[in-house]
């Protein structure tokens, strides 16, 4: 039986991620340590899905920023200052 942990873990972001065969793959990953302005990243997981899905999930990522940006949850950042 699957609890929720496994059904949905947490991760920080994406690691790496690349195409072979028309399937793209992506490194899920946990931020294990933070030294000064370094992170640490640990691959925790992995996601394969197809490239038609992987545009789909931008899409559908993309429309859930807009509509939080909408409600005034999010609000739109020089990119200078995201890269920081």
């Amino acid at each position: 039986m699957n609890t929720n942990e496994n059904l949905y873990p947490y991760v920080d972001g994406i690691g790496s991620m690349r195409m072979v065969d028309g399937v793209v793959r992506m490194d899920l990953v946990v931020i294990t340590e933070i030294d000064g302005q370094q992170m640490k990243a640990q691959r925790v997981s992995g996601l394969a899905m197809s490239l038609p899905a992987a545009i789909k999930l931008k899409d559908q990522l993309d429309s859930m920023v807009e509509e939080l940006k909408t409600k005034g949850v999010l609000q739109q950042a020089e990119k200078k200052q995201i890269d920081q």
